[in-house]
């Protein structure tokens, strides 16, 4: 039984979205670009991104992307692009990692050869 004046909160386990719509669309990448880099952890991942666990982990959360962790995040990460992080626009990825990632469009240079 709650004591009257206290606060019962039935959902207090629930997570709480954090950020912008946008933040939360750039978190699930983040999260698509570890699990594809073959990182099943955020703290193994910040490690080889070279940053603190809970500066990668607020990114991953869904707090804003700041630039300075978007360039890491390029520069560690073979065929990243900033405006797919921030964006979600492919137009920037290596084709190795967009078909990794699941961002080609079906049936993209389908037949052709190293030469075309």
């Amino acid at each position: 039984m709650v004591a009257m004046g206290q606060r019962f909160f039935v959902d207090k386990f629930q997570p709480v979205p954090i950020g912008t719509k946008e933040d939360r669309a750039r978190a699930q990448r983040l999260k698509q670009l570890r699990a594809v880099m073959g990182y099943q952890s955020q703290r193994q991942f910040a490690q080889f991104l070279g940053v603190e666990y809970a500066r990668y982990n607020n990114a991953e959360r869904g707090l804003p992307l700041s630039r300075q962790m978007a360039d890491i995040i390029v520069a560690r990460c073979p065929g990243a692009g900033r405006n797919w992080l921030y964006d979600g626009d492919a137009g920037d990825l290596s084709v190795k990692l967009a078909r990794a990632l699941g961002e080609l469009p079906k049936g993209f240079m389908k037949g052709k050869t190293s030469a075309d």
